[in-house]
């Protein structure tokens, strides 16, 4: 093979895409990318075998099938030795005017999840109070229909006297464990939302790292604290959000710092 001239077919696309391959190195130098690994391959082959390569069309706009015992398409050609070389497939570039090998690998398009963080809603302390005091009241009603069905006058209106008296004691005393309650539960969230805020620039350190999967987690954008209408708004809040997760991180490096970690 060595001083030969192999002809090469890259299989074509379906317009309007054109199947363009940046073979020559002007051609690479204009562009600013390469042709592909294959391609690549070939003209390293090519320079150590002293090989060139002539291009054929691909006949039709595919890769080929296999239909009734004959080979179509660029895979027809090679079978058929009209060629040499099939060049490999063909993928668009990001203008999605221009197609490379569909072997080059380094190419990515990132992609960013937005998730939306569920809100709990928590009921005030007057609709607890109603809640709690309703479910009393009934409670001391049925008591109070089972234990004065029968007897004298004074004593069933000293019942009910009685009754009415430990309704309006149990309703102050459920106000009352409700607000120790709530007190005590205030209390001890916003010590935890401290703790979260001691470790949270340990958290965003870790999301600095790449491939990590707190990333997914750290493209949560709750809706109450960043709202979006519209694209603009959304790429504004989250470089705030990241110039936010930066002084973080600065922040805790001065700390570390300064305790000798």
């Amino acid at each position: 093979m060595r001083g030969q001239t192999l002809k090469m077919v890259v299989p074509a696309i379906e317009p309007p895409y054109v199947n363009y391959v940046n073979f020559t190195d002007a051609a690479v130098a204009e562009k600013g990318y390469g042709p592909g690994v294959v391609i690549e391959i070939l003209k390293e082959i090519g320079k150590r075998l002293n090989l060139t390569y002539k291009i054929i069309p691909a006949s039709g706009s595919t890769w080929g099938e296999y239909l009734n015992g004959s080979w179509t398409g660029a895979f027809g050609q090679l079978v058929r030795g009209e060629v040499d070389l099939l060049a490999g497939g063909a993928i668009m570039e990001y203008d999605r005017s221009v197609i490379s090998d569909l072997t080059y690998p380094f190419q990515f398009e990132p992609t960013g999840i937005m998730i939306r963080i569920r809100e709990m809603v928590e009921r005030g302390f007057t609709q607890k109070w109603i809640a709690d005091y309703r479910s009393y009241v009934a409670m001391q009603k049925i008591n109070e229909c089972n234990s004065t069905t029968s007897g004298p006058k004074s004593y069933l209106d000293l019942k009910r006297a009685q009754g009415a008296f430990w309704v309006f004691l149990g309703g102050v005393g459920l106000g009352l464990m409700l607000f120790i309650g709530e007190f005590i539960f205030k209390c001890f969230r916003k010590r935890m939302v401290k703790h979260e805020e001691v470790a949270k620039p340990f958290e965003e350190v870790t999301t600095i790292s790449p491939y990590s999967i707190q990333n997914v987690a750290n493209l949560e954008v709750p809706d109450a604290i960043q709202p979006s209408e519209n694209a603009t708004d959304l790429v504004e809040n989250w470089s705030l959000r990241r110039r936010n997760v930066m002084n973080l991180s600065l922040d805790l490096s001065r700390i570390t710092n300064n305790m000798n970690f």
